[in-house]
């Protein structure tokens, strides 16, 4: 499974920056180390919303709602990774997501690309 339907607001360019507000669903099925291909699935939503420059680069992400989950994009191995709370605090403060349905989850993101 893949992230829901990704949906883009106004974006803001400054220079050779761009700043796209998404959101989206989370993956039906959360695979371990993160859902791949997050820039392919970025260029997607951009080219179903008509905008240009399909084929931009995605620096890094800006979380502004995961709903309690902790967004962190893996540029090196492109992937949307989500983490949660241990309370136990064993592993640390914060593990990869061991919900493997996320579908219920709305996250919001701006992603910054050139």
């Amino acid at each position: 499974m893949a992230l829901g339907t990704i949906t883009i607001t106004p974006k803001v360019k400054q220079g050779p920056i761009h700043a796209d507000h998404l959101s989206f669903a989370g993956d039906g099925a959360y695979p371990a180390g993160g859902t791949v291909d997050f820039e392919g699935l970025y260029r997607d939503a951009l080219l179903a919303a008509d905008k240009p420059s399909p084929a931009r680069e995605v620096l890094g992400i800006i979380q502004v709602d995961a709903s309690g989950y902790v967004l962190r994009y893996d540029k090196a191995n492109d992937k949307l990774m989500a983490f949660e709370s241990d309370n136990g605090g064993a592993d640390g403060p914060l593990q990869e997501s061991t919900t493997a349905n996320l579908s219920g989850t709305t996250f919001k993101v701006i992603v910054l690309s050139i």
